[in-house]
């Protein structure tokens, strides 16, 4: 599948449309030659009126047909990248949240006994 073909997709939970080679949000319903519907929700509705709702990573061509969009050649990863590094950066910070929230749990009893194993471990390591 080439990228200068047009088709729908789902991608980092938005609905992008690729057209001329460029990849922009779905701003309305889009017909597809063959009939298929697809609706600013997801839910694609097919020819004959069945429906269904668009998966994350999947594409639909012109034609009505369902692709992975793995199979689009020269789609850049870069926003997919960005949206990667954004969720581990979310995921640190409430890394980091959850353990202030267990410094501010401890009392000072607590705090001496960490000190005094981290000391232990540092006699061990030096031993």
């Amino acid at each position: 599948m080439e990228m200068d073909e047009e088709m729908v997709m789902l991608r980092n939970g938005r609905l992008r449309v690729l057209r001329d080679g460029e990849l922009m949000d779905m701003q309305e319903d889009m017909t597809m030659t063959d009939g298929t519907r697809v609706t600013m929700d997801g839910t694609i509705v097919m020819p004959d009126g069945t429906t269904r709702t668009m998966m994350e990573g999947e594409a639909l061509t012109m034609d009505g047909e369902i692709i992975g969009i793995e199979e689009i050649e020269g789609l850049e990863d870069d926003e997919d990248t960005e949206f990667v590094e954004e969720m581990e950066d979310l995921e640190e910070m409430e890394d980091l949240e959850d353990e202030e929230a267990e410094d501010e749990n401890m009392d000072d009893e607590d705090i001496e006994y960490i000190e005094e194993m981290e000391d232990l471990e540092n006699k061990d390591d030096i031993q």
